[in-house]
């Protein structure tokens, strides 16, 4: 008897665990939707990690995280080039100005 429920107890731990991966992506999303995010995209790389790439009005970030830990492996952000156009910027190519 004390094994099945060693058993069963084991089970519903890991059934538990499992959603909270999902939770911590969400989370990420949500803090990057907060912190003025708008275009997020999440891609799987050629090593199995997960590729999160996103942008707002001033900045292009890309984040990639462990797909078992979620642990954040790199977090790289850079100012959109001057000379290139972005949806929802004014100007570009046939403005007129």
């Amino acid at each position: 008897m004390p094994t099945k429920t060693l058993l069963t107890a084991g089970l519903i731990s890991l059934c538990l665990a499992m959603p909270a991966k999902a939770a911590t992506l969400e989370t990420i999303v949500q803090q990057l939707k907060d912190q003025g995010y708008t275009e997020i995209e999440i891609y799987r790389t050629w090593l199995g990690r997960i590729r999160i790439e996103a942008e707002n009005s001033s900045h292009e970030r890309e984040i990639i995280l462990n797909r078992g830990t979620f642990e954040i492996l790199r977090d790289y952000s850079e100012p959109h080039d001057e000379n290139e156009w972005h949806e929802g910027q004014e100007g570009g190519l046939f403005s007129h100005e």
